[in-house]
């Protein structure tokens, strides 16, 4: 049984190892075949290599003696990746569902502090810095506690914390100052290194579960970083064109709120693929 590369499939010592059907119809047929060099005689025309000009010097095909070991080993690292997504799997599905949950005491707490709620409900302002700070903290510590499993986790639970004992500073001194508004500047800087930490992890350790969601929360950081340049262009643009410059800051606010809806899906989503995984 002839291989593209010449080989003879029947004198192969890998081809019980391996449990391999033979070439046509194993690692070389097409679409989910994982052989390089038929692949590469397909895409140019060819039946085996032997019609390849280029064969005497092609790369590929002077290392077909390694390709069967190569499979083997990269069955190996693949059944090691799954033993450690096994072992990963449990610890970070449990905390990224309660860091799910934590979203939505933390919105509440936004609602209960907004102006016009305070201006009706006076007493509710107290119980919402309260409310917010508190998961704000939690958040963070959560974010600590699964560093292990990622060095960026730890990264953004301390910018978190950081993050949120500016806050309570900023609260102690008050609402006016240029120091409020230097802190406030340092703030949102800090928050956005958190929020890139954090999104840098959950896509970097969902990566081997669900590729396409990994893809998604470096996406989302892209669009946060857009969000925070319409609200920076809004406030030029406004030098030139109150109207414009007004419009730009809604529409920045309305992709913010956007963001972090879909953050909370893809967080919903990270942990779902974590939790399932264990079933």
């Amino acid at each position: 049984m002839n291989t593209y590369c010449g080989k003879n499939c029947e004198e192969c010592t890998y081809k019980a190892e391996l449990s391999c059907t033979g070439c046509q119809s194993g690692p070389g047929r097409a679409v989910i075949g994982d052989c390089k060099l038929a692949h590469c005689c397909r895409d140019k025309g060819h039946t085996t290599c032997d019609t390849c000009e280029l064969k005497r010097n092609c790369g590929k095909w002077l290392d077909k003696g390694s390709i069967p070991k190569q499979r083997i080993e990269r069955r190996i690292e693949l059944q090691k990746e799954q033993e450690i997504i096994a072992r990963r799997a449990p610890f970070l599905g449990k905390w990224l569902w309660i860091l799910f949950w934590l979203v939505v005491p933390s919105e509440i707490s936004g609602i209960m502090t907004m102006d016009k709620v305070v201006e009706a409900f006076p007493l509710l302002r107290v119980p919402g810095l309260v409310l917010g700070i508190t998961c704000s903290l939690v958040y963070s510590l959560i974010l600590l506690r699964i560093s292990s499993e990622h060095e960026s986790y730890r990264l953004a639970g301390l910018f978190g914390i950081g993050s949120t004992l500016l806050e309570v500073f900023m609260l102690v001194l008050g609402s006016t100052g240029g120091l409020v508004f230097l802190i406030s500047l340092i703030k949102i800087a800090v928050g956005l290194l958190m929020t890139y930490h954090e999104y840098k992890a959950h896509g970097e350790s969902v990566y081997p579960v669900d590729a396409d969601l990994s893809e998604c929360w470096e996406k989302l950081w892209k669009w946060k970083l857009y969000s925070i340049a319409g609200l920076a262009g809004s406030v030029i643009l406004t030098i030139i064109s109150r109207f414009l410059g007004v419009v730009l800051l809604f529409a920045s606010i309305i992709f913010m709120l956007v963001i972090s809806v879909f953050k909370l899906i893809y967080l919903y989503q990270t942990a779902q693929a974590f939790r399932s995984w264990t079933r």
